[in-house]
């Protein structure tokens, strides 16, 4: 009987442990979100909390970690469409080599208050795999327009991280 409650305790030691590491291991999992608004703009956005920001002004914002890369910024042009936006977005992001027919288009006539394109892709970029997740946004109360990403790193992570990719341009919203 003692033998099998140490066996017992130690196992749910061990699982609780296996547990912490898991979650530990999903730097997302733990650390919350923050909001960001471009009041200019009437634009809201979150990004994990873990993310560091490299560019937040007008013109760009620029954030990520060391597995992912998200970045919006305004484009003035209220002749554009959507697919506009979002290719001018895939340019951005100096794909080496991209296969289209390997990517999903969504078309979104309301996405949070914006009409959007997206694109869901892989390709490469300076020599390694990567996933993204493209999105032209725009107003059809205004002229301003949003292009935004989220590039990834195809490793370990890459479930989670377009999972993420996800749940960030899910937060993207008008004010």
């Amino acid at each position: 009987m003692k033998v099998t409650k140490i066996k017992l305790i130690l196992l749910l030691v061990m699982f609780v442990v296996a547990s912490l590491a898991f979650v530990n291991g999903n730097s997302y999992a733990n650390g919350g979100w923050v909001s960001y608004t471009w009041k200019q703009y009437k634009i809201k956005f979150e990004v994990p909390s873990n993310f560091k920001v490299k560019q937040n002004n007008a013109q760009k914002f620029i954030a990520g970690d060391s597995h992912m890369t998200f970045e919006i910024y305004p484009w003035k042009d209220p002749n554009v469409t959507a697919k506009d936006v979002a290719d001018r977005a895939l340019d951005d992001l100096s794909i080496d080599d991209y296969d289209s027919a390997e990517s999903q288009v969504y078309e979104q006539d309301d996405f949070n208050g914006f009409k959007g394109y997206e694109v869901v892709g892989t390709g490469t970029q300076k020599g390694k795999g990567i996933g993204f997740r493209v999105f032209g946004l725009i107003d059809p109360e205004g002229a301003t327009n949003f292009a935004a990403y989220c590039v990834y790193w195809r490793d370990s992570l890459e479930d989670d991280n377009a999972s993420l990719a996800k749940e960030i341009f899910e937060t993207i919203s008008k004010m």
